[in-house]
């Protein structure tokens, strides 16, 4: 998803928003390689410094210390460790939305903030810092921890940077330049003798925020331990044989600055995610093998030349990068909740297949993955096949999502919570989100505002379904509560005491619509016998 925020002063900024704008982007068409992928790196709110914190870099390549009065450095903690984390969000000002995420309650960011090669150090060992610096203090103001995005696919110096800005003038962004899959003769990430620059820029960046009291960015408040070594895989611009090489090198660079750092991998593209997993019979809805409206057997994918080397070409990065790697990452933009358990089984499964497993964290996701009545669906459309998405489905998939990722085992779980702005992403990008442009809330910001306060610090999560019957038990505060929809969207009144006891159960239902003043419509709660509970398509929570 993409978010604006971006003050545009002078050339260099406008880069760093074009670069933020990501490698994602339409859907790829079934006779070539694509060129782009649903997923996108978001944009985030920049300030400016009168006085930019700049570093250079000794004879040596270390970062020269900053000035200090005490001998003694002040050691941050991190405040995160042993807690629940999974409520996340993206896509926020944290000036404007300050107010947002605090009503919401949320404990993470993904996509933010971007560590820009190219807007950071624009010659060789000198370093200016003050835009990185602003937005980290701005977020850690709201007390969040944030997803450290390491963009290393853009940069060059001296002559070939001028050509580099000069193509990019004559297209509406960096992003736009690069979502066309051709950067022409420029090789735009780390190799040769600009290797053992990206790494010297990794290096500093993390020290100066691990909070070590060494070199660390005046103000900074914790450490930033969460680094994402590009935001999404495949990119175009990045060689398939790149990025293994360079995970290991950056991932090297990381853990020898701050060995409690965690290296994240690259998030697997939405559509990837989809399509691999259906190719491994992971899911089995058969609608999840269709592309730009054309319904593909399982055989047709796996016997497709392109789609076949993509998908053993990720999971080599899962065999031999798991070395350098804490955290694994998927994008889950699926436009029909059947695909998304099989998503998250893919990914476990395979690594389990590769004899490990590791962390995941969903850092892209949301649903459902359509166009939307009324919004612009033209640069990143979803698939037609789909039909129309709602602001009343959006709402379920929020619930949904975020109880079948918790079932899974899923530690951090995303959601947008502005819509976009930059004028690219639109269609779904328009319609996932918890927040209109227009700066409304829709209903599923009050969903999931319910949702949080209900599942806050919940211990543990467990998946009872019965068939298209879908229960999930949350253990909040010893106590049980339930997350009940049936799949087929079949309304029927069903026992539930086989699970829930025999017993009365206050039912509470989702916020799914607005009112004419654009205020939330909470439906009235209802205490019924666990032996006759209302269940149809739109998830309830049963206490």
């Amino acid at each position: 998803m993409k978010r604006s925020h971006l003050i545009h002063i002078g050339v260099s900024l406008i880069l760093l928003a074009a670069l933020m704008s990501g490698c994602g982007g339409g859907k790829p068409t079934s006779t070539s390689p694509p060129l782009s992928t649903q997923s996108t790196a978001a944009t985030t709110s920049k300030t400016t410094s009168s006085l930019p914190a700049t570093t250079t870099l000794s004879p040596t390549g270390s970062t020269s210390p900053a000035p200090t009065n005490s001998t003694t450095p002040t050691v941050l903690s991190y405040p995160f460790d042993g807690k629940n984390m999974f409520f996340g969000l993206s896509l926020i000002n944290p000036l404007m939305d300050a107010a947002k995420v605090k009503e919401l309650g949320i404990s993470w960011l993904s996509l933010e903030p971007h560590v820009t090669w190219f807007a950071i150090e624009s010659s060789p060992g000198v370093y200016n810092w003050s835009d990185l610096d602003s937005e980290v203090k701005q977020l850690q103001a709201l007390g969040l921890d944030m997803t450290m995005v390491l963009s290393p696919i853009i940069n060059a110096f001296g002559a070939e940077r001028q050509q580099v800005i000069a193509e990019v003038a004559k297209y509406p962004s960096l992003g736009y330049w690069l979502r066309q899959g051709n950067p022409g003769e420029f090789k735009l990430y780390p190799h040769d003798e600009t290797l053992p620059i990206w790494v010297a820029f990794v290096k500093a960046a993390v020290e100066r925020y691990d909070g070590d009291g060494k070199s660390d960015m005046p103000g900074l408040k914790y450490a930033c331990r969460n680094w994402h070594f590009v935001e999404e895989y495949p990119c175009p611009e990045l060689e398939d044989t790149a990025y293994l090489d360079l995970l290991r090198i950056t991932s090297e660079a990381i853990k020898s600055t701050d060995p409690q750092a965690k290296v994240i991998l690259a998030g697997l593209a939405g559509n990837f995610t989809q399509y691999f997993a259906f190719m491994d019979g992971y899911i089995t809805d058969e609608d999840a093998g269709v592309q730009d409206s054309v319904k593909h057997t399982r055989l047709w994918w796996n016997t497709n030349k392109f789609w076949s080397s993509a998908k053993k070409t990720y999971e080599n990065i899962l065999d031999q990068g798991r070395d350098y790697f804490d955290i694994v990452d998927i994008h889950t933009y699926v436009p029909k909740e059947s695909f998304f358990e099989g998503e998250v089984d893919y990914i476990q499964q395979t690594m389990l297949k590769l004899g490990y497993q590791k962390p995941l964290w969903i850092i892209e996701g949301g649903g459902p993955f359509k166009n939307y009545p009324g919004k612009p669906a033209v640069n990143s459309p979803g698939d037609p096949y789909y039909g129309w998405g709602s602001e009343k489905e959006n709402a379920e998939f929020v619930i949904k999502l975020h109880a079948m990722a918790a079932a899974k085992g899923v530690e951090r779980e995303h959601w947008g919570l502005n819509e976009a702005e930059d004028g690219y992403w639109d269609g779904p990008w328009e319609g996932m989100p918890l927040v209109d442009a227009a700066g409304y809330k829709k209903p599923s910001y009050w969903t999931f505002k319910m949702m949080r306060e209900k599942l806050e610090n919940f211990t543990g999560a467990k998946d009872l379904s019965q068939g298209s019957l879908r229960i999930f038990d949350f253990k909040v505060g010893g106590r049980d509560i339930y997350i009940v929809w049936n799949a087929q969207g079949t309304s029927s009144t069903v026992d539930l005491s086989s699970v829930l006891g025999n017993r009365d159960v206050k039912i509470t239902h989702i916020v799914t619509e607005l009112d004419g003043a654009k205020n939330p419509i909470y439906p009235a709660n209802e205490t019924k016998s666990s032996k006759s509970v209302p269940v149809g398509l739109t998830p309830i929570f049963v206490e």
